[in-house]
């Protein structure tokens, strides 16, 4: 009787070994399994990666002082007034911006007041850029900057007027850009400009 006890005992205790064995030769297959097609994700993912252009930035960075630079400048910055404050007041960024401010052509100068992304920004940038200018701020500069302005055109005559070198001349092609209601705003400070124009040029 004990003798057959045993037996029955020996032979659960092989089916069980059996079963374990089983069970982890099919654990052992998963896992073999699974980490050969992680490997084929892995080497796919490298050949995708030297196959596929990988994404470069929106801009790569002009050299400072420079015409694409200061247009990169507007492009990239979200208070254009401040930026362009900066480059003007700032000791070191002067020296490197002010060659090239202080040369904008008439087309140059307008197209950078039309960049400036808050309209009613627009006139004290403007001003600030004509301060800059060594051949000084002209009507025709004016009439250029008008035109890249939707609605502070009043605005930016009076805040620039003072800077005009050529009022006397050329106050009637500045006027001609503006509404009848624009010109009665401007007409104060534009006549109080020309007035102390003629006192310089006389004196």
């Amino acid at each position: 009787m004990a003798e057959r006890q045993s037996k029955k005992a020996a032979k659960r205790q092989k089916k069980k070994e059996k079963r374990k064995a089983v069970v982890e030769a099919e654990r052992d297959e998963r896992a073999r399994s699974k980490a050969a097609r992680t490997q084929g994700e892995e080497a796919q993912g490298e050949e995708e990666d030297e196959s596929v252009p990988q994404p470069q930035s929106t801009y790569d960075k002009e050299p400072p002082g420079s015409l694409r630079g200061l247009e990169q400048l507007f492009a990239l910055n979200t208070d254009d007034k401040r930026m362009v404050c900066d480059l003007i007041l700032d000791v070191e960024k002067k020296g490197l911006w002010q060659p090239l401010l202080s040369s904008l052509t008439i087309e140059q100068y307008a197209g950078f007041v039309g960049k400036v992304n808050l309209d009613f920004d627009k006139p004290e940038v403007a001003w600030m850029l004509g301060t800059q200018l060594t051949s000084g701020l002209t009507s025709a500069h004016v009439v250029a900057a008008v035109r890249q302005t939707e609605n502070y055109k009043a605005q930016l005559v009076r805040k620039v007027a003072p800077k005009v070198s050529d009022l006397g001349r050329g106050r009637a092609a500045i006027e001609a850009e503006l509404t009848e209601w624009e010109r009665m705003l401007t007409r104060g400070d534009l006549d109080r400009a020309e007035r102390e124009q003629a006192k310089r040029e006389h004196a």
